[in-house]
């Protein structure tokens, strides 16, 4: 191990030096990277996710099932929201500051990258890559029975894309960063498509009519194992229940009778259903939880900003319910919305306020509702290069005087906010970050 004396900064400092939004797509980088690291990137078993949404919660559900089996489980998320430590996972836990400092002295030494003059470095990575590279290189130590990873950005040219999977699974495709991965949806399903090895089985999850079009034209080209959301597997309500079915080759010969899910959101139960079938083709069935553990699994999640409904002390009552949703495009936004209307739109109607940011490469006012008497918009002022400004947030939804998010909060605390049945904080998971972060709520 290099010796943390010769850095003349906290290692984790490093990052300072990059931009986290810089986005440069190209394998060139994590290529040396990983050869220079001794190739950290293999593993016995590695899942690969991509997808526009839906990875995370997919990421989480299969982890606790495989967490729940026995299994040792590493595996890596972006963004982080409130602590850089939170895109290092082992069995379910962040790195610890002092593991993640050593690591890092380590790959630093061994990049020589030791110094904080970043125009030194042999190797120029972006911010996501050389998380990557450490993620890689920590994980590997760990010995883990399986990795779970997911795409940063589209995925054929993703800094993910360097490792051999045993498996890839299919989240929703939907229109999200056309300027990287292409105006049309064929454009963004390839790009997706691109992390599949020649020996990983192909998931696909749940599609829209669009995606799936695409996908019946390019599927016959892959000589892999297929498995289709759908077709292969797929669930149905029957009785107010949502009743899962897999095919006999996965080794899941039983129905599942499932009745609610950890995650909130009708959307939850495609990617619970992605990571069922993932975890039935991972293991022997001899291994697969008995079906009241694989409920308890299903249930006994936590994602952070995901349609996650805040209990924070810190706001008196009578505080209306606060609700964090990273929804952050057409597909996300359409998602959300559609727990609203269950939640607050059916009779008797309720009044919310949908605290909002908005990224530069995205129309917000293409596909949000307009607003009404119960549902206000809230524009949220920003600090990020990204970012609109909270007056074109006003001026496209019609929305109430944009506050920055310390004001925000502390009309909260006011209790400005009072006459509301519900407080929605979206557009971003960087303003969901930032909002923990502010109220200094604990990630569960």
């Amino acid at each position: 191990m290099a010796d943390s004396s010769v850095f003349k900064f906290s290692p984790q400092s490093i990052f300072q030096q990059l931009n986290m939004f810089e986005m440069k797509l190209g394998l060139e980088r994590m290529e040396q990277m990983v050869k220079q690291l001794s190739h950290p990137e293999i593993f016995p078993f590695l899942i690969h996710l991509a997808g526009t949404n839906g990875k995370g919660s997919t990421f989480i559900f299969l982890e606790n099932l495989l967490l729940q089996s026995g299994y040792q489980v590493a595996g890596t998320i972006s963004p982080h929201l409130v602590n850089f430590r939170e895109r290092f996972r082992f069995q379910a836990q962040s790195i610890s500051d002092g593991e993640l400092d050593a690591t890092l002295n380590e790959v630093l030494h061994l990049l020589q990258m030791e110094t904080r003059e970043k125009k030194t470095w042999p190797i120029q990575p972006t911010y996501f890559e050389l998380a990557i590279a450490v993620f890689f290189f920590w994980a590997q130590k760990k010995n883990p029975d399986f990795v779970l990873l997911e795409t940063g950005l589209g995925g054929r040219l993703d800094a993910t894309n360097v490792c051999d999977s045993k498996a890839v699974g299919i989240t929703s495709i939907s229109f999200d960063h056309q300027e990287q991965l292409g105006k049309e949806i064929g454009q963004i399903l390839n790009e997706k498509l691109g992390i599949i090895k020649p020996k990983s089985a192909i998931f696909m999850g749940m599609q829209s009519p669009e995606v799936l079009l695409e996908w019946e034209k390019i599927k016959k080209r892959y000589r892999n194992e297929i498995y289709e959301a759908g077709v292969d597997f797929y669930w149905e309500k029957q009785d107010g229940k949502r009743i899962f079915r897999f095919p006999k080759k996965l080794g899941a010969s039983q129905t599942y009778a499932f009745e609610r899910l950890g995650l909130l959101g009708e959307h939850q139960w495609d990617n619970a259903l992605l990571a069922l079938a993932l975890y039935f083709f991972s293991l022997p069935s001899s291994a697969f939880l008995s079906f009241a553990l694989c409920q308890k699994a299903l249930l006994d999640v936590v994602w952070p900003g995901r349609l996650q409904k805040l209990n924070s002390p810190i706001f008196p009552a009578p505080t209306p319910p606060i609700f964090l949703d990273g929804a952050h495009n057409e597909s996300g936004m359409a998602a959300l919305f559609r727990y609203l209307q269950a939640e607050f739109f059916t009779p008797p109607l309720k009044k919310i306020c949908v605290a909002i940011t908005w990224m530069k490469d995205k129309e917000i006012d293409k596909f949000l509702p307009p607003p009404t008497p119960f549902l206000e918009y809230q524009p949220i002022i920003f600090e990020n290069q990204r970012a609109i400004s909270g007056q074109e947030i006003q001026k496209k939804l019609q929305a109430k005087e944009p506050m920055h998010p310390e004001q925000f909060i502390q009309a909260l605390k006011n209790g400005s906010f009072a006459g509301y049945d519900g407080i929605i904080i979206t557009g971003s998971l960087y303003w969901v970050g930032e909002f923990l972060k502010l109220t200094q709520s604990k990630i569960p």
